[in-house]
């Protein structure tokens, strides 16, 4: 049964005073240990913290501006989690339903960022991805989503987008590659190849008709070592070599 009960018409509280060097505690104990669970409030720092498992083992904390930490006492952000197992970290839960994560803000221009990831190497940030707000700042009602990275001695730098209208580009033009000659893609499928080929290496347009003429040998892969070589030389003959010998020429 209740020991205590307090009861009044209208507000109603318990007032703990202490000097303010020292906080105020409400302590959970049992009959084998005093103060397995603590609820303070420390008036040096005007900080509340929550303790379990010991009377000095804070896990929860909020500061003097209402940051939260989990895990730290002095939180950095709104909310600062800090594990101490590899592996920790953040989880939402559900049955038959789908958990989000959702960030809301009222941006006012085009490319304002309205929700991010930020990847922090001891502090430096070293990647991004944000989803950032459209063109119609009327409506607000459409967005994109774009990927930053970093490299050493530079500051983070836009890699790609993804639209609202669904193109895919990347963050400067002639600038990055898709796979290199060391870790290349499976497959690439197109409905329709764009543009003059002017920028790409080995490719160029064909001078008032469809389709590409290529300046550079055109190699066609069957296989690792089993390449075909296609050139055509200054003398207007079509070359074709297998694995550099075999040579045919037409």
């Amino acid at each position: 049964s209740d020991l205590l009960i307090l009861e009044n018409s209208d507000s109603v509280g318990i007032d703990l005073r202490s000097p303010a060097a020292n906080s105020g505690n409400i302590l959970f104990s049992d009959a084998n240990a005093r103060g397995q669970g603590r609820i303070g409030y420390g008036h040096n720092d005007d900080g509340m913290f929550f303790c379990t498992g010991g009377i000095g083992n804070t896990r929860l904390k909020i500061d003097s501006a209402g940051d939260v930490g989990i895990g730290t006492s002095s939180p950095a952000d709104r909310l600062n989690v800090n594990i101490d197992t590899d592996g920790e970290g953040i989880t939402i839960s559900a049955a038959n339903l789908k958990p989000m994560f959702t960030g809301n803000s009222n941006r006012s221009a085009e490319n304002n960022t309205i929700a991010g990831f930020s990847g922090k190497w001891n502090g430096t940030e070293v990647a991004r991805i944000a989803v950032e707000a459209g063109p119609d700042t009327t409506n607000k009602d459409d967005g994109s989503l774009t990927f930053f990275t970093r490299t050493s001695g530079s500051g983070l730098t836009k890699r790609l987008s993804i639209e609202e209208n669904g193109d895919v580009l990347p963050g400067a033009d002639s600038t990055y590659d898709i796979g290199s000659n060391s870790n290349r893609f499976a497959n690439g499928y197109f409905d329709t190849l764009y543009g003059d080929g002017s920028n790409l290496t080995g490719v160029s347009s064909v001078g008032g008709s469809t389709g590409v003429d290529f300046n550079d040998n055109v190699v066609v892969r069957f296989g690792t070592g089993n390449d075909a070589v296609i050139k055509h030389d200054a003398y207007s003959a079509l070359q074709i070599s297998f694995n550099a010998s075999n040579n045919f020429s037409f």
